[in-house]
């Protein structure tokens, strides 16, 4: 076939035209020629898809985070080889290195709500999220943490997946696989203390090409330390590298920094205040149904959710049948007082008049003919 294109179609001579194909090539098309990019072409494909509630949206059976305030949304998705890119009203909200296995998860911190990860901490299904966040080997340890009949179970599983915002999460999947049979194993050690052994294991880090920029993180790390900043020692590594790629300024940086420090430490006050309030993690403001009763005035609970009556130091009565959403709505209430920074106590009525009794009791017994409960 080559030799008859070279011998016979590229030297007949095209009628009208009085030339053979290879010298209307040479003599016109070829000066038209452009020269091939440097760069391999790129096929790009564009897909829709709804945020999800969980802020995230899937694409080629892989998970892609997207910005809180997106959820239940159309946004439309451009997909390369190497990157997927979001636009929503043709304007970029986020940008990911797309996934190469199967079931990935790629995330951002920036696009969760303020006080999520602050939330989910508090139950069991919410840390069985986080881990299922980090990986799958992640979240197998985790279940056999949970179902081990131990007294604390979630404190080992709240320090699991904290080692994935320390050492990421792909290095705590690594440290897992390896070693993961020392959990089952082992069933009375201390989970925590296996999980930083099997993190040490892992061996020391890959050297970079700076060294001495190494040698610099490091001490700039031990005196976080030493300061007891553990927000900002936490992300150090990840703010360095987010400053030299996309070019910040100091004064950004140190910015960026304490606010990972203040998230923080909101985030460990909040945890705290959740747990002392003996409120129902479940109950919150976002999964109040506003539908299931129409007499309800979404309007005003919003207002209510604002807190101003606790600023007013003023009481709130919540009235109604049974069955219409009043405890829910007093502990979605407390929550978002808790967020405010708010402390909160949470008293059921047999809980608050036995507490009342044995108040009272007390009084008559050492001759005090008053006596009142000071709930702050």
């Amino acid at each position: 076939m080559d030799k008859w294109r070279k011998e016979v179609a590229d030297c007949r001579i095209v009628h009208g035209v009085g030339w053979s194909p290879s010298e209307i090539f040479i003599s016109e098309e070829a000066k038209a020629l452009r020269a091939l990019p440097n760069t391999r072409y790129e096929l790009v494909t564009w897909n829709t898809c709804i945020v999800r509630k969980d802020w995230r949206i899937m694409i080629e059976s892989a998970y892609y985070s997207e910005p809180y305030h997106l959820i239940g949304k159309t946004v439309e998705v451009c997909i390369t080889t190497s990157l997927v890119r979001i636009f929503q009203d043709n304007k970029e909200v986020a940008l990911h290195e797309r996934a190469k296995e199967k079931w990935d998860y790629k995330r951002k911190l920036e696009h969760a709500p303020r006080f999520q990860e602050a939330v989910l901490q508090c139950t069991r299904e919410g840390l069985l999220e986080l881990a299922n966040g980090i990986g799958s080997y992640t979240s197998l340890v985790a279940k056999g943490i949970l179902s081990d009949p131990v007294v604390d179970k979630l404190r080992p599983v709240r320090s699991l997946s904290k080692l994935s915002e320390v050492y990421t999460a792909e290095r705590l999947e690594a440290a897992l696989i390896i070693s993961g049979r020392d959990f089952f194993a082992n069933k009375k050690n201390t989970y925590v203390k296996t999980c930083r052994k099997i993190h040490l294991a892992q061996g020391v880090l890959s050297v970079q090409s700076n060294v001495g920029a190494e040698m610099d993180k490091i001490h700039i790390m031990k005196k976080l330390n030493k300061l007891k900043l553990q927000g900002m020692t936490d992300t150090l590594e990840h703010r360095l590298e987010q400053a030299l790629t996309e070019k910040w300024p100091y004064s950004t940086l140190l910015d960026m920094l304490l606010t990972d420090e203040v998230e923080r430490r909101n985030n460990r006050q909040l945890v705290l205040r959740l747990a002392k309030s003996r409120l129902d993690q479940c109950k919150t403001m976002e999964t109040f149904k506003f539908d299931f009763n129409p007499n309800i005035q979404a309007a005003l609970i919003r207002e209510l959710s604002l807190c101003a009556f606790v600023e007013k130091k003023q009481n709130l009565f919540i009235l109604g049948q049974s069955g219409v959403g009043k405890s829910h709505l007093a502990h979605a209430l407390g929550h978002e007082a808790c967020r405010r920074e708010w402390d909160v106590l949470c008293y059921g009525t047999y809980q608050l008049f036995r507490a009342w009794r044995w108040v009272s009791k007390k009084a008559s017994c050492t001759g005090h003919q008053d006596s009142t409960i000071d709930f702050g």
